[in-house]
Protein backbone atom coordinates (compact mmCIF):
# COMPACT_ATOMS: atom_id res chain seq x y z
CA UNK A 1 0.00 0.00 0.00
CA UNK A 2 1.26 3.29 -0.86
CA UNK A 3 0.04 6.55 0.47
CA UNK A 4 -0.94 8.33 -2.63
CA UNK A 5 -1.06 11.99 -2.01
CA UNK A 6 -3.85 13.76 -3.85
CA UNK A 7 -3.91 17.49 -4.04
CA UNK A 8 -7.19 17.80 -5.82
CA UNK A 9 -9.94 19.77 -4.16
CA UNK A 10 -12.74 18.21 -6.14
CA UNK A 11 -11.61 14.61 -6.18
CA UNK A 12 -13.23 13.80 -2.85
CA UNK A 13 -13.10 10.06 -3.44
CA UNK A 14 -9.32 10.09 -3.72
CA UNK A 15 -8.45 12.71 -1.21
CA UNK A 16 -10.90 12.39 1.58
CA UNK A 17 -11.16 8.73 2.30
CA UNK A 18 -12.43 7.74 5.62
CA UNK A 19 -11.02 10.37 7.97
CA UNK A 20 -8.71 11.97 5.44
CA UNK A 21 -7.09 15.24 6.41
CA UNK A 22 -7.62 18.08 3.94
CA UNK A 23 -4.03 18.87 3.64
CA UNK A 24 -3.12 19.77 0.14
CA UNK A 25 -6.49 21.32 -0.49
CA UNK A 26 -6.09 24.30 -2.73
CA UNK A 27 -9.18 26.39 -2.22
CA UNK A 28 -11.44 24.81 0.32
CA UNK A 29 -11.68 22.26 3.11
CA UNK A 30 -13.00 18.81 2.29
CA UNK A 31 -15.97 17.24 4.00
CA UNK A 32 -14.70 13.84 5.06
CA UNK A 33 -18.05 12.86 6.50
CA UNK A 34 -19.23 12.08 2.96
CA UNK A 35 -16.75 9.24 2.50
CA UNK A 36 -18.13 5.72 2.73
CA UNK A 37 -16.76 2.21 2.55
CA UNK A 38 -17.61 2.19 -1.16
CA UNK A 39 -15.55 5.30 -1.95
CA UNK A 40 -12.52 4.57 -4.20
CA UNK A 41 -9.52 4.72 -1.86
CA UNK A 42 -6.28 3.56 -3.46
CA UNK A 43 -4.78 1.46 -6.23
CA UNK A 44 -1.73 0.23 -4.34
CA UNK A 45 -1.19 -2.03 -1.34
CA UNK A 46 1.76 -2.79 0.91
CA UNK A 47 2.36 -6.42 1.83
CA UNK A 48 4.62 -7.28 4.78
CA UNK A 49 6.25 -10.72 4.76
CA UNK A 50 7.71 -12.84 7.51
CA UNK A 51 11.22 -11.72 8.45
CA UNK A 52 12.59 -15.10 7.36
CA UNK A 53 11.08 -14.79 3.88
CA UNK A 54 13.41 -13.57 1.15
CA UNK A 55 11.44 -12.35 -1.84
CA UNK A 56 12.22 -10.01 -4.71
CA UNK A 57 10.88 -9.00 -8.07
CA UNK A 58 12.32 -12.17 -9.64
CA UNK A 59 9.97 -14.37 -7.59
CA UNK A 60 7.26 -14.06 -10.22
CA UNK A 61 5.47 -17.27 -9.29
CA UNK A 62 5.10 -16.11 -5.68
CA UNK A 63 3.77 -12.65 -6.57
CA UNK A 64 1.41 -14.11 -9.17
CA UNK A 65 -0.48 -15.72 -6.28
CA UNK A 66 -1.80 -12.33 -5.22
CA UNK A 67 -3.39 -11.64 -8.59
CA UNK A 68 -4.70 -15.18 -8.93
CA UNK A 69 -6.17 -15.19 -5.42
CA UNK A 70 -7.90 -11.88 -6.11
CA UNK A 71 -9.35 -13.16 -9.37
CA UNK A 72 -10.70 -16.35 -7.78
CA UNK A 73 -12.40 -14.20 -5.16
CA UNK A 74 -13.90 -11.91 -7.77
CA UNK A 75 -11.69 -9.02 -6.68
CA UNK A 76 -9.39 -6.63 -8.55
CA UNK A 77 -6.16 -8.25 -9.73
CA UNK A 78 -2.79 -7.01 -8.49
CA UNK A 79 0.81 -7.22 -9.66
CA UNK A 80 4.21 -6.69 -8.10
CA UNK A 81 5.60 -3.14 -8.30
CA UNK A 82 8.70 -2.75 -6.10
CA UNK A 83 10.19 -3.36 -2.64
CA UNK A 84 10.15 -0.87 0.23
CA UNK A 85 12.47 -3.02 2.32
CA UNK A 86 13.49 -6.67 2.54
CA UNK A 87 10.14 -7.58 4.04
CA UNK A 88 7.76 -4.91 2.72
CA UNK A 89 6.64 -4.77 -0.90
CA UNK A 90 4.33 -2.58 -2.99
CA UNK A 91 1.66 -4.25 -5.14
CA UNK A 92 -0.23 -2.37 -7.84
CA UNK A 93 -3.99 -3.03 -8.02
CA UNK A 94 -5.54 -2.81 -11.49
CA UNK A 95 -7.99 -0.10 -10.38
CA UNK A 96 -8.87 2.01 -7.37
CA UNK A 97 -10.55 -0.07 -4.70
CA UNK A 98 -12.80 0.94 -1.83
CA UNK A 99 -12.33 0.30 1.88
CA UNK A 100 -14.79 -2.60 1.65
CA UNK A 101 -12.80 -4.17 -1.22
CA UNK A 102 -9.55 -3.58 0.65
CA UNK A 103 -10.90 -5.58 3.57
CA UNK A 104 -11.69 -8.43 1.17
CA UNK A 105 -8.20 -8.26 -0.36
CA UNK A 106 -6.68 -8.37 3.11
CA UNK A 107 -8.64 -11.50 3.97
CA UNK A 108 -7.75 -13.21 0.69
CA UNK A 109 -4.05 -12.33 0.73
CA UNK A 110 -3.48 -13.25 4.37
CA UNK A 111 -3.94 -16.88 3.30
CA UNK A 112 -0.78 -16.71 1.13
CA UNK A 113 2.37 -18.15 2.68
CA UNK A 114 4.71 -15.77 4.55
CA UNK A 115 2.24 -12.84 4.54
CA UNK A 116 2.21 -11.05 7.91
CA UNK A 117 0.07 -8.04 7.04
CA UNK A 118 -1.70 -6.33 4.14
CA UNK A 119 -2.22 -2.57 4.38
CA UNK A 120 -4.01 -0.14 2.05
CA UNK A 121 -2.59 2.93 0.41
CA UNK A 122 -3.65 5.66 2.78
CA UNK A 123 -4.28 8.72 0.66
CA UNK A 124 -2.26 11.63 1.98
CA UNK A 125 -2.67 15.27 1.16
CA UNK A 126 -0.74 18.39 1.83
CA UNK A 127 -2.11 20.08 4.93
CA UNK A 128 -2.49 23.65 3.62
CA UNK A 129 -5.14 25.96 2.20
CA UNK A 130 -3.49 28.41 -0.20
CA UNK A 131 -4.97 31.85 -0.82
CA UNK A 132 -4.27 34.76 -3.12
CA UNK A 133 -1.21 36.80 -2.12
CA UNK A 134 -1.92 39.79 0.12
CA UNK A 135 0.15 42.62 1.38
CA UNK A 136 1.59 40.76 4.34
CA UNK A 137 3.11 40.88 7.77
CA UNK A 138 4.69 37.88 9.44
CA UNK A 139 2.74 38.09 12.69
CA UNK A 140 3.62 34.44 13.26
CA UNK A 141 7.16 35.49 14.21
CA UNK A 142 6.07 38.13 16.75
CA UNK A 143 6.43 37.74 20.50
CA UNK A 144 3.17 37.18 22.40
CA UNK A 145 4.61 39.32 25.21
CA UNK A 146 5.10 42.37 22.96
CA UNK A 147 1.82 43.74 21.55
CA UNK A 148 1.94 45.31 18.11
CA UNK A 149 -0.59 47.98 17.24
CA UNK A 150 -2.34 47.25 20.51
CA UNK A 151 -2.87 43.59 19.56
CA UNK A 152 -1.22 40.46 20.93
CA UNK A 153 -0.06 37.98 18.31
CA UNK A 154 0.72 34.42 19.33
CA UNK A 155 3.81 34.05 17.20
CA UNK A 156 6.93 32.01 17.93
CA UNK A 157 9.08 34.99 19.07
CA UNK A 158 11.67 34.39 16.38
CA UNK A 159 13.24 37.80 16.98
CA UNK A 160 13.93 36.83 20.59
CA UNK A 161 15.83 33.77 19.36
CA UNK A 162 17.76 35.77 16.75
CA UNK A 163 18.72 38.27 19.46
CA UNK A 164 20.49 35.40 21.22
CA UNK A 165 22.51 34.57 18.12
CA UNK A 166 20.48 31.54 17.01
CA UNK A 167 20.20 31.32 13.23
CA UNK A 168 20.18 27.58 12.50
CA UNK A 169 23.74 27.69 11.20
CA UNK A 170 24.99 24.13 10.76
CA UNK A 171 21.52 22.54 10.90
CA UNK A 172 19.89 20.67 8.01
CA UNK A 173 16.12 20.41 7.54
CA UNK A 174 14.57 18.01 5.04
CA UNK A 175 11.40 19.22 3.35
CA UNK A 176 9.52 16.27 1.85
CA UNK A 177 6.87 17.92 -0.25
CA UNK A 178 6.10 19.08 -3.81
CA UNK A 179 9.73 19.90 -4.48
CA UNK A 180 11.45 23.29 -4.63
CA UNK A 181 11.47 26.30 -6.93
CA UNK A 182 14.33 28.68 -7.80
CA UNK A 183 13.15 31.39 -5.41
CA UNK A 184 15.69 34.19 -4.81
CA UNK A 185 14.61 34.60 -1.18
CA UNK A 186 15.76 31.03 -0.62
CA UNK A 187 19.05 31.89 -2.30
CA UNK A 188 18.19 29.56 -5.17
CA UNK A 189 18.46 29.82 -8.93
CA UNK A 190 17.99 27.51 -11.89
CA UNK A 191 20.59 26.02 -14.22
CA UNK A 192 19.48 23.76 -17.05
CA UNK A 193 16.08 23.10 -15.48
CA UNK A 194 17.59 22.15 -12.11
CA UNK A 195 17.32 24.23 -8.94
CA UNK A 196 20.68 25.02 -7.40
CA UNK A 197 22.19 27.18 -4.68
CA UNK A 198 24.25 27.09 -1.51
CA UNK A 199 21.08 26.74 0.57
CA UNK A 200 20.57 23.20 -0.76
CA UNK A 201 22.32 20.35 1.04
CA UNK A 202 20.94 17.87 -1.49
CA UNK A 203 17.84 16.94 -3.46
CA UNK A 204 16.07 13.94 -4.97
CA UNK A 205 12.83 13.35 -6.86
CA UNK A 206 11.05 10.32 -5.36
CA UNK A 207 7.91 10.53 -7.51
CA UNK A 208 7.90 7.12 -9.16
CA UNK A 209 5.33 7.84 -11.87
CA UNK A 210 6.21 9.77 -15.04
CA UNK A 211 2.73 11.27 -15.52
CA UNK A 212 2.42 12.28 -11.91
CA UNK A 213 5.93 13.69 -11.91
CA UNK A 214 5.18 15.99 -14.80
CA UNK A 215 8.82 15.89 -15.85
CA UNK A 216 8.63 12.99 -18.27
CA UNK A 217 10.52 10.52 -16.09
CA UNK A 218 10.39 8.72 -12.77
CA UNK A 219 12.93 9.03 -9.96
CA UNK A 220 15.95 11.25 -10.54
CA UNK A 221 18.25 13.76 -8.85
CA UNK A 222 16.19 16.82 -9.81
CA UNK A 223 13.65 17.80 -7.14
CA UNK A 224 12.33 20.88 -8.92
CA UNK A 225 8.62 21.49 -8.32
CA UNK A 226 7.08 21.02 -11.76
CA UNK A 227 3.63 22.07 -10.56
CA UNK A 228 1.03 19.89 -8.87
CA UNK A 229 -2.07 21.14 -10.69
CA UNK A 230 -4.71 18.48 -11.21
CA UNK A 231 -8.21 18.38 -12.75
CA UNK A 232 -8.88 22.08 -12.43
CA UNK A 233 -6.88 22.73 -9.25
CA UNK A 234 -4.02 25.18 -9.61
CA UNK A 235 -0.46 24.38 -8.60
CA UNK A 236 0.16 25.14 -4.93
CA UNK A 237 3.97 25.57 -4.81
CA UNK A 238 3.46 24.17 -1.34
CA UNK A 239 7.02 22.94 -0.82
CA UNK A 240 8.44 26.41 -1.52
CA UNK A 241 6.07 28.00 1.03
CA UNK A 242 7.02 25.43 3.68
CA UNK A 243 10.73 25.82 2.94
CA UNK A 244 10.50 29.60 3.28
CA UNK A 245 9.00 29.42 6.76
CA UNK A 246 11.85 27.17 7.84
CA UNK A 247 14.83 28.78 6.15
CA UNK A 248 14.17 31.77 3.88
CA UNK A 249 17.39 33.77 3.72
CA UNK A 250 16.96 36.17 6.60
CA UNK A 251 19.73 38.68 6.02
CA UNK A 252 19.47 39.37 2.30
CA UNK A 253 17.48 42.60 2.39
CA UNK A 254 14.51 41.26 0.40
CA UNK A 255 11.18 39.56 0.94
CA UNK A 256 10.39 37.52 4.03
CA UNK A 257 12.38 36.02 6.87
CA UNK A 258 12.81 32.34 7.71
CA UNK A 259 12.96 31.09 11.29
CA UNK A 260 16.33 29.39 10.78
CA UNK A 261 17.70 31.53 7.98
CA UNK A 262 21.18 29.98 8.05
CA UNK A 263 19.97 26.36 8.00
CA UNK A 264 20.45 24.19 4.92
CA UNK A 265 17.60 22.45 3.09
CA UNK A 266 17.50 18.82 1.96
CA UNK A 267 14.70 18.54 -0.59
CA UNK A 268 12.80 15.33 -1.27
CA UNK A 269 10.09 15.64 -3.91
CA UNK A 270 7.34 13.19 -2.97
CA UNK A 271 4.26 14.90 -4.41
CA UNK A 272 3.73 15.46 -8.10
CA UNK A 273 1.00 16.41 -10.51
CA UNK A 274 -2.18 15.27 -8.81
CA UNK A 275 -0.54 13.47 -5.90
CA UNK A 276 2.00 10.94 -4.75
CA UNK A 277 2.31 7.52 -3.11
CA UNK A 278 3.20 6.79 0.50
CA UNK A 279 5.76 4.23 -0.49
CA UNK A 280 7.64 7.13 -2.09
CA UNK A 281 7.21 9.19 1.07
CA UNK A 282 8.63 6.53 3.38
CA UNK A 283 11.60 6.03 1.05
CA UNK A 284 12.22 9.78 1.27
CA UNK A 285 12.06 9.67 5.09
CA UNK A 286 14.79 7.04 5.15
CA UNK A 287 16.85 8.92 2.56
CA UNK A 288 16.64 12.15 4.56
CA UNK A 289 17.94 10.30 7.63
CA UNK A 290 20.84 9.10 5.44
CA UNK A 291 19.64 5.51 5.56
CA UNK A 292 20.00 3.27 2.50
CA UNK A 293 17.13 3.11 0.01
CA UNK A 294 17.23 0.62 -2.86
CA UNK A 295 18.11 2.31 -6.15
CA UNK A 296 18.59 5.75 -4.58
CA UNK A 297 21.98 7.38 -3.93
CA UNK A 298 22.77 7.93 -0.26
CA UNK A 299 21.94 11.49 0.79
CA UNK A 300 24.94 13.81 0.93
CA UNK A 301 24.15 14.69 4.55
CA UNK A 302 21.75 13.57 7.27
CA UNK A 303 18.90 15.91 8.07
CA UNK A 304 18.55 16.97 11.70
CA UNK A 305 14.84 17.56 11.15
CA UNK A 306 12.41 16.07 8.59
CA UNK A 307 9.27 18.11 7.86
CA UNK A 308 6.14 16.30 6.64
CA UNK A 309 3.37 18.79 5.90
CA UNK A 310 1.08 16.07 4.58
CA UNK A 311 -1.20 13.35 5.84
CA UNK A 312 -4.07 11.00 5.17
CA UNK A 313 -6.87 9.11 6.83
CA UNK A 314 -6.02 5.99 8.81
CA UNK A 315 -7.12 5.03 12.31
CA UNK A 316 -3.74 3.38 12.90
CA UNK A 317 -0.19 4.23 11.93
CA UNK A 318 0.63 1.90 9.01
CA UNK A 319 3.64 -0.30 9.63
CA UNK A 320 5.61 1.17 6.74
CA UNK A 321 5.28 4.67 8.23
CA UNK A 322 6.02 3.43 11.74
CA UNK A 323 9.14 1.62 10.57
CA UNK A 324 10.48 4.57 8.59
CA UNK A 325 9.81 7.18 11.28
CA UNK A 326 11.32 5.02 14.00
CA UNK A 327 14.38 4.30 11.85
CA UNK A 328 14.86 8.01 11.13
CA UNK A 329 14.47 8.90 14.81
CA UNK A 330 16.99 6.27 15.84
CA UNK A 331 19.38 7.64 13.21
CA UNK A 332 19.15 11.09 14.82
CA UNK A 333 16.58 12.83 12.61
CA UNK A 334 13.50 14.37 14.24
CA UNK A 335 10.32 13.83 12.20
CA UNK A 336 7.83 16.73 12.43
CA UNK A 337 4.34 16.06 11.06
CA UNK A 338 1.28 18.24 10.44
CA UNK A 339 -1.76 17.15 12.46
CA UNK A 340 -4.19 17.57 9.54
CA UNK A 341 -6.98 19.97 8.64
CA UNK A 342 -10.25 18.10 9.17
CA UNK A 343 -11.18 19.48 12.62
CA UNK A 344 -11.22 15.90 13.87
CA UNK A 345 -9.28 13.74 16.36
CA UNK A 346 -5.70 13.41 15.18
CA UNK A 347 -5.67 9.69 15.94
CA UNK A 348 -7.62 9.15 12.72
CA UNK A 349 -4.83 10.55 10.52
CA UNK A 350 -1.41 9.33 9.51
CA UNK A 351 1.54 9.83 9.80
CA UNK A 352 0.38 12.28 12.49
CA UNK A 353 -0.72 9.32 14.63
CA UNK A 354 2.68 7.60 14.51
CA UNK A 355 4.36 7.26 17.89
CA UNK A 356 7.79 8.77 17.18
CA UNK A 357 6.54 11.76 15.17
CA UNK A 358 6.32 15.26 16.65
CA UNK A 359 2.73 16.09 15.72
CA UNK A 360 1.80 19.76 15.33
CA UNK A 361 -1.62 21.41 15.63
CA UNK A 362 -2.31 24.91 14.28
CA UNK A 363 -3.30 28.06 16.13
CA UNK A 364 -4.29 31.45 14.78
CA UNK A 365 -3.02 34.87 15.78
CA UNK A 366 -5.14 34.85 18.98
CA UNK A 367 -3.67 31.56 20.22
CA UNK A 368 -6.93 29.66 19.75
CA UNK A 369 -6.97 26.42 17.79
CA UNK A 370 -7.43 27.14 14.10
CA UNK A 371 -10.92 26.21 12.95
CA UNK A 372 -9.62 23.45 10.66
CA UNK A 373 -6.89 21.94 12.85
CA UNK A 374 -7.08 18.35 14.02
CA UNK A 375 -6.74 17.92 17.76
CA UNK A 376 -6.55 15.40 20.58
CA UNK A 377 -4.22 13.40 22.76
CA UNK A 378 -1.89 12.56 19.87
CA UNK A 379 -0.93 16.20 19.32
CA UNK A 380 2.46 17.06 20.83
CA UNK A 381 2.71 20.83 20.33
CA UNK A 382 0.99 23.75 18.59
CA UNK A 383 2.36 26.47 16.31
CA UNK A 384 1.01 29.28 14.13
CA UNK A 385 -0.80 27.89 11.10
CA UNK A 386 -3.13 30.78 10.42
CA UNK A 387 -6.87 31.24 10.80
CA UNK A 388 -8.65 33.27 8.13
CA UNK A 389 -11.94 33.05 10.05
CA UNK A 390 -10.47 35.13 12.86
CA UNK A 391 -8.51 37.05 10.23
CA UNK A 392 -6.73 40.30 11.02
CA UNK A 393 -5.01 42.97 8.99
CA UNK A 394 -1.69 41.09 8.97
CA UNK A 395 -1.78 38.62 6.06
CA UNK A 396 -5.52 38.25 6.84
CA UNK A 397 -4.51 35.95 9.67
CA UNK A 398 -2.65 33.55 7.38
CA UNK A 399 1.04 32.61 7.14
CA UNK A 400 3.23 34.61 4.77
CA UNK A 401 6.15 32.94 3.03
CA UNK A 402 7.97 32.36 -0.25
CA UNK A 403 5.77 31.21 -3.11
CA UNK A 404 5.51 31.03 -6.89
CA UNK A 405 2.84 32.76 -8.95
CA UNK A 406 1.53 30.41 -11.63
CA UNK A 407 -1.46 28.12 -12.04
CA UNK A 408 0.15 25.18 -13.81
CA UNK A 409 3.78 24.45 -14.71
CA UNK A 410 6.89 26.06 -13.33
CA UNK A 411 7.80 27.33 -16.79
CA UNK A 412 4.84 29.72 -16.63
CA UNK A 413 5.37 30.76 -12.99
CA UNK A 414 7.44 33.48 -11.31
CA UNK A 415 8.80 33.98 -7.76
CA UNK A 416 6.41 35.69 -5.40
CA UNK A 417 5.15 35.68 -1.81
CA UNK A 418 1.89 34.12 -0.70
CA UNK A 419 -0.42 33.70 2.29
CA UNK A 420 -1.48 30.18 3.20
CA UNK A 421 -3.04 28.50 6.20
CA UNK A 422 -3.10 24.95 7.51
CA UNK A 423 -1.26 22.59 9.80
CA UNK A 424 1.13 22.40 6.84
CA UNK A 425 2.17 25.91 7.86
CA UNK A 426 2.31 25.08 11.58
CA UNK A 427 4.68 22.12 11.20
CA UNK A 428 7.53 24.12 9.58
CA UNK A 429 7.42 26.61 12.45
CA UNK A 430 8.28 23.74 14.80
CA UNK A 431 10.84 22.36 12.33
CA UNK A 432 12.44 25.80 12.11
CA UNK A 433 12.69 26.19 15.88
CA UNK A 434 14.16 22.68 16.13
CA UNK A 435 16.76 23.75 13.54
CA UNK A 436 17.72 26.70 15.74
CA UNK A 437 18.30 24.26 18.62
CA UNK A 438 20.31 21.83 16.48
CA UNK A 439 22.42 24.76 15.31
CA UNK A 440 23.38 25.44 18.93
CA UNK A 441 23.70 21.79 20.00
CA UNK A 442 24.52 19.92 16.76
CA UNK A 443 25.27 16.52 18.28
CA UNK A 444 22.17 16.39 20.46
CA UNK A 445 19.88 13.37 20.30
CA UNK A 446 16.31 13.66 19.06
CA UNK A 447 15.13 13.09 22.63
CA UNK A 448 17.23 16.00 23.89
CA UNK A 449 16.03 18.45 21.24
CA UNK A 450 12.47 17.29 21.80
CA UNK A 451 12.87 17.97 25.51
CA UNK A 452 13.95 21.58 24.92
CA UNK A 453 11.32 22.07 22.23
CA UNK A 454 8.37 20.83 24.31
CA UNK A 455 9.47 21.62 27.87
CA UNK A 456 6.70 23.52 29.67
CA UNK A 457 8.93 26.46 30.61
CA UNK A 458 10.13 26.76 27.00
CA UNK A 459 6.66 27.31 25.51
CA UNK A 460 4.01 29.97 25.25
CA UNK A 461 1.01 28.99 27.35
CA UNK A 462 -2.35 28.81 25.63
CA UNK A 463 -4.58 31.81 26.38
CA UNK A 464 -7.24 31.26 29.03
CA UNK A 465 -10.39 30.58 27.08
CA UNK A 466 -13.42 28.37 27.52
CA UNK A 467 -15.00 29.23 24.18
CA UNK A 468 -15.06 27.36 20.91
CA UNK A 469 -11.72 26.04 19.63
CA UNK A 470 -9.95 26.82 22.89
CA UNK A 471 -6.62 25.03 23.20
CA UNK A 472 -5.49 22.89 26.11
CA UNK A 473 -3.17 20.00 26.87
CA UNK A 474 -5.79 17.45 25.75
CA UNK A 475 -6.45 19.16 22.42
CA UNK A 476 -3.40 21.12 21.20
CA UNK A 477 -0.44 19.59 23.02
CA UNK A 478 1.81 21.06 25.68
CA UNK A 479 1.73 24.65 24.42
CA UNK A 480 2.71 26.94 21.54
CA UNK A 481 6.30 26.67 20.35
CA UNK A 482 8.46 29.60 21.47
CA UNK A 483 11.81 30.01 19.73
CA UNK A 484 13.22 32.52 22.18
CA UNK A 485 12.48 30.49 25.32
CA UNK A 486 13.74 27.23 23.79
CA UNK A 487 16.98 28.86 22.61
CA UNK A 488 17.51 30.50 26.00
CA UNK A 489 17.10 27.14 27.73
CA UNK A 490 19.46 25.19 25.45
CA UNK A 491 22.09 27.96 25.50
CA UNK A 492 22.97 26.97 29.07
CA UNK A 493 24.37 23.66 27.82
CA UNK A 494 25.37 24.68 24.29
CA UNK A 495 29.07 24.52 23.44
CA UNK A 496 31.26 27.61 23.24
CA UNK A 497 30.60 29.63 20.11
CA UNK A 498 31.46 33.01 18.69
CA UNK A 499 28.90 34.39 16.27
CA UNK A 500 28.84 37.79 14.59
CA UNK A 501 25.78 38.76 12.57
CA UNK A 502 25.04 41.89 10.60
CA UNK A 503 21.76 41.09 8.88
CA UNK A 504 19.45 43.34 6.94
CA UNK A 505 15.91 42.06 6.47
CA UNK A 506 13.27 43.63 4.30
CA UNK A 507 9.80 42.10 4.13
CA UNK A 508 6.88 43.11 1.99
CA UNK A 509 5.74 45.19 3.88
CA UNK A 510 9.26 46.35 4.46
CA UNK A 511 11.28 45.19 7.47
CA UNK A 512 14.90 46.07 8.01
CA UNK A 513 17.01 44.55 10.78
CA UNK A 514 20.61 45.47 11.39
CA UNK A 515 21.83 43.45 14.35
CA UNK A 516 25.36 42.77 15.45
CA UNK A 517 25.86 39.91 17.90
CA UNK A 518 28.83 38.27 19.55
CA UNK A 519 28.58 35.23 21.81
CA UNK A 520 31.42 34.15 24.10
CA UNK A 521 30.61 31.41 26.62
CA UNK A 522 30.47 32.09 30.44
CA UNK A 523 27.88 34.30 32.40
CA UNK A 524 25.23 35.64 29.98
CA UNK A 525 24.70 39.37 29.88
CA UNK A 526 22.13 40.49 27.36
CA UNK A 527 21.26 43.95 26.15
CA UNK A 528 18.52 44.40 23.60
CA UNK A 529 17.46 47.79 22.29
CA UNK A 530 15.05 47.30 19.44
CA UNK A 531 13.21 50.22 17.97
CA UNK A 532 10.07 49.27 16.05
CA UNK A 533 7.94 51.61 14.00
CA UNK A 534 4.82 50.49 12.17
CA UNK A 535 2.68 52.61 9.92
CA UNK A 536 -0.48 51.07 8.50
CA UNK A 537 -2.38 52.87 5.78
CA UNK A 538 -6.04 52.01 5.90
CA UNK A 539 -8.80 53.74 7.79
CA UNK A 540 -6.29 54.38 10.55
CA UNK A 541 -2.60 55.17 11.08
CA UNK A 542 -0.66 53.76 14.01
CA UNK A 543 2.90 54.44 15.08
CA UNK A 544 4.52 52.27 17.74
CA UNK A 545 7.94 52.71 19.26
CA UNK A 546 9.36 50.18 21.71
CA UNK A 547 12.70 50.32 23.49
CA UNK A 548 13.70 47.44 25.69
CA UNK A 549 16.84 46.71 27.63
CA UNK A 550 17.55 43.85 29.96
CA UNK A 551 20.65 42.67 31.75
CA UNK A 552 21.04 39.47 33.69
CA UNK A 553 23.96 37.45 34.94
CA UNK A 554 23.09 33.88 35.75
CA UNK A 555 25.87 31.76 37.12
CA UNK A 556 27.03 29.18 34.59
CA UNK A 557 29.97 28.51 32.34
CA UNK A 558 28.91 30.84 29.54
CA UNK A 559 29.15 34.56 28.79
CA UNK A 560 26.82 36.00 26.22
CA UNK A 561 27.09 39.56 25.00
CA UNK A 562 24.33 40.49 22.57
CA UNK A 563 23.68 43.86 21.02
CA UNK A 564 20.96 44.30 18.44
CA UNK A 565 19.39 47.30 16.81
CA UNK A 566 16.29 46.61 14.78
CA UNK A 567 14.20 48.99 12.78
CA UNK A 568 10.88 47.83 11.41
CA UNK A 569 8.86 49.82 8.95
CA UNK A 570 5.61 48.39 7.66
CA UNK A 571 3.11 50.01 5.32
CA UNK A 572 -0.08 48.12 4.54
CA UNK A 573 -3.28 49.08 2.77
CA UNK A 574 -6.45 47.45 4.02
CA UNK A 575 -10.14 48.23 4.32
CA UNK A 576 -11.90 47.41 7.53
Amino acid sequence: MVLRVRIKTLVAWVLLLALLAPTFVLAEERDVSAVTDTTPYTDQMVVTLNSTATRSVVDTAYWRQFGDTSQRSGLARASYKRPISDTQHVLKVERFVSLAEIAQLQTAWMSIADVVSVEPDVIAQITAVPNDPEYPSQWHYFSPSTPVGGATYYGVDAIGAWNQGATGNGAVVAVLDTGITPHPDLGLSQVGGMVTGSKLAGQYDFVNDATMGGDGNTRDTNARDEGDYYSGSSSSWHGTHVAGTIAAVTNNGIGVAGIAGDAKLLIGRVLGKGGGYSSDIVDAIRWAARLPVAGVPLAAVKANVINLSLGGGSATCPSYYANAITAATNAGAMVVVAAGNSNMPVGQFTPANCADAVTVAAVGATGKRSYYSNYGAGVDIAAPGGDAVIGGNLASGRIRSTWFNGATTINTATPNYGNMQGTSMAAPHVAGVAALLYGLLPNASVATIRQYLTGTSNLTAFPSDSGANACGATTCGVGITNASKAVQAISVVAPTATITLTPSITLTPSITLTPSETIIPLTPTSTSSPTVSATATATRTTTITMTRSATRSPSNTRTLVSTRTASLTRTASTTR
